[in-house]
């Protein structure tokens, strides 16, 4: 009888210990450090100099996911700069209706493909550009940014448009 008592206690602990599940957030982004070190030398200076345009508690909640994911790529060694001049950062996020004439005309007709909370994820004259129509639309842009770089994807091939849909 012991025995089995003691065989049905530790089939719970385990689990119990099985069932602890990460939230959600850290589900699908987990930030984790770059295993080898030219990867994350490729991936440094983009979430580091970073042009956010307006204010906003959506854009201040941008703010804060790449501080907690340089945090996390780079072992708390990587301090992201945000300014809202876009002359010299790599990466850049505005609303379609903030970006400087000549981009817009040079992204040309895509750009108004854009739908309201969507966005455009494009790399473009070696910056990276977060484009939408809403700071909801540039929240949903910076997580496909996070997990373009989660995933080691070339960024200088970055093309992406989504017009998510609830």
């Amino acid at each position: 009888m012991k025995t089995k008592k003691e065989a049905i206690t530790l089939l719970l602990l385990v689990l119990i210990n099985a069932s602890y599940a990460k939230d959600g957030h850290k589900l699908w982004l987990q930030y984790l450090p770059f295993d080898n070190k030219s990867v994350g030398d490729y991936y440094r200076d983009y979430p580091e100099h970073i042009t956010i345009v307006g204010e906003s508690f959506t854009l201040a909640v941008i703010q804060k996911e790449f501080e907690i994911a340089s945090e996390g790529f780079f072992f708390h060694e990587n301090h992201p700069v945000f300014s809202k001049n876009t002359r010299s950062n790599l990466t850049w996020i505005l609303k379609s209706d903030d970006l400087p004439d000549n981009i817009k005309n040079k992204l040309g007709p895509k750009l108004w493909e854009i739908k309201e909370e969507g966005y455009w994820l494009k790399s473009y004259q070696r910056k990276i550009n977060i484009t939408a129509k809403t700071d909801i639309g540039l929240l949903y842009g910076t997580f496909a940014f996070l997990n373009a770089i989660q995933t080691k994807e070339k960024l200088e091939y970055l093309d992406l448009l989504e017009n998510p849909k609830i």
